[in-house]
């Protein structure tokens, strides 16, 4: 039986056009070897590094270079050309392109380089994932970290700023509401904000995906300097700390954020505020009837008292005086106070002198559920020509505070979880005349409940602290979670 020859159907133009286009569309697998993961850093504004536009931009995977356009005679396209580096993502959309032939590159979320990569960008997380935080995780050159320790890097001073950070990204209701917000990443190019910076960075915080363990905090710098003016514009004797300090930035920073969204307000009024009452009483001295005018005839007659509730975002508390230190003193030559010595001032029955020959006590009236405590260590103590003129970092109150790791207040258990440490250097003397003050840095201790380990992290460094040691450090923020 002969086998009847099979025909060939012709195929229409329709089928044509669609098989090639399908062809088109398939990823050029070979271009992933062009691809460098060492050299992709996303922790800068995404701005061309031709054009300086933040408008259209792309990141080459090949160099890491930040570049304009697709299009003919763009940046990026005269890159591919010249470099002839091929595939490139778009930071808003987080597309992956190949130029110059200006084509999209279809991986249709299955291919883990291409993933990581825009994990590296803009991390998301799932509930059940952070119900595991903090864990143990590898970076993609291969060093361990734990999620949720990790040091903010930065080439300037801004230690006040990267503490109070790491603080917000530790305290859970917080951190949970920026992992879990479902940002666009276009949006926040197109729109950014001060919600939306500090999200994206308490995400990279939390991510177990990061390609180094550590992350710069540059991008929200920079924000704060271009959008934030001076939260203080007083002059040095009116403040009540000096200007960068960690409780300046914590305070700008909680007002900031409570005008961008009514969820987050809410998150944070019901997390971090309480209330104390003032009681404030005037005292008068009136002459008694038929006596004569004198020192022994008056009679003092206290007016009715006032109390006025007031919110509190900290509960600050003043030290006792202490003499100026000396230079290579031990810590045991440095005083020491107790904390619950010092939270007296709050328990009503202290009465303090206030303007108008008034009498003030303080008494706590509601607590939240994180306590933030700030001890006053900068006093106006800065004299020029004998007189008070600013804040002196070197004449600062070094008293070491003696506290619990767990206390009551008000009825409520509360529980350490982050110390903020106060730091100082000096600066060599020029000429034998050494009239320039200390510098002040700050580094926060974070307690990983989970283990009831300490670390204490710094600009440059994450390392193990133990909780014998804690009170040796110059405390000036704590913050305490109600169990």
């Amino acid at each position: 039986m002969v086998e009847e020859k099979r025909k060939l159907n012709p195929i229409s133009s329709d089928t044509y056009n669609e098989r090639f286009k399908r062809l088109k569309s398939q990823p050029n697998l070979s271009m992933l070897d062009t691809i460098n993961i060492k050299l992709l850093d996303f922790d800068f504004d995404k701005v061309c590094c031709i054009s300086s536009s933040s408008i259209n931009v792309y990141c080459c995977l090949t160099c890491g270079k930040y570049l304009q356009g697709r299009l003919e005679n763009t940046p990026a396209f005269i890159h591919s050309l010249n470099f002839n580096h091929r595939l490139f993502i778009n930071f808003q959309t987080l597309k992956i392109y190949i130029l110059p032939d200006n084509t999209l590159f279809h991986d249709e979320g299955t291919i883990s380089v291409i993933n990581e990569i825009r994990h590296l960008i803009s991390p998301t997380f799932e509930e059940e994932e952070i119900s595991t935080f903090p864990k143990r995780c590898l970076s993609l050159n291969k060093k361990e970290y734990l999620t949720g320790f990790v040091n903010l890097n930065s080439t300037s001073d801004t230690s006040y700023i990267t503490t109070i950070v790491l603080a917000f990204a530790h305290i859970t209701p917080i951190r949970d509401y920026f992992l879990l917000k479902k940002d666009d990443v276009g949006d926040i190019l197109k729109s950014p904000n001060l919600e939306n910076k500090l999200g994206l960075l308490i995400r990279k915080i939390w991510s177990p995906q990061l390609a180094k363990p550590h992350i710069s905090p540059n991008e929200l710098i920079d924000y704060l300097n271009i959008h934030q003016k001076s939260n203080n514009e007083s002059t040095p004797s009116q403040q009540t700390v000096p200007l960068k300090n960690p409780t300046t930035f914590l305070l700008t920073l909680i007002h900031q954020l409570s005008k961008t969204s009514n969820n987050l307000k809410t998150i944070l009024f019901e997390n971090l505020q309480g209330k104390i009452d003032i009681k404030s009483s005037s005292t008068v001295t009136k002459n008694i009837i038929d006596q004569p005018v004198d020192d022994e005839s008056k009679k003092k007659i206290k007016a009715k008292n006032k109390i006025v509730h007031t919110p509190f975002w900290l509960l600050k508390l003043e030290l006792p005086s202490m003499p100026i230190l000396k230079k290579g003193l031990k810590a045991d030559d440095i005083p020491r106070v107790k904390l619950g010595t010092l939270l007296s001032k709050y328990n009503g029955t202290v009465s303090t002198h206030a303007a108008g020959n008034q009498l003030r006590s303080l008494k706590l009236k509601s607590l939240p559920n994180y306590l933030i405590i700030q001890y006053d260590r900068f006093k106006n103590n800065l004299h020029v020509n004998g007189i008070k003129n600013g804040f002196s970092v070197r004449n600062r109150n070094q008293t070491l505070i003696d506290y619990p790791m767990k206390m009551k207040l008000l009825n409520r258990e509360y529980q350490l979880i982050m110390n903020i440490i106060h730091k100082s250097s000096s600066i060599p003397a020029l000429n034998n005349v050494n009239d320039i003050d200390d510098t002040s840095s700050w580094l926060i201790q974070i307690n990983d409940e989970t283990t009831d380990e300490w670390w204490e992290i710094n600009e440059r460094s994450v390392s193990r602290k133990e909780k014998q040691l804690l009170f040796l450090g110059e405390v000036f923020l704590q913050i305490w979670r109600a169990k």
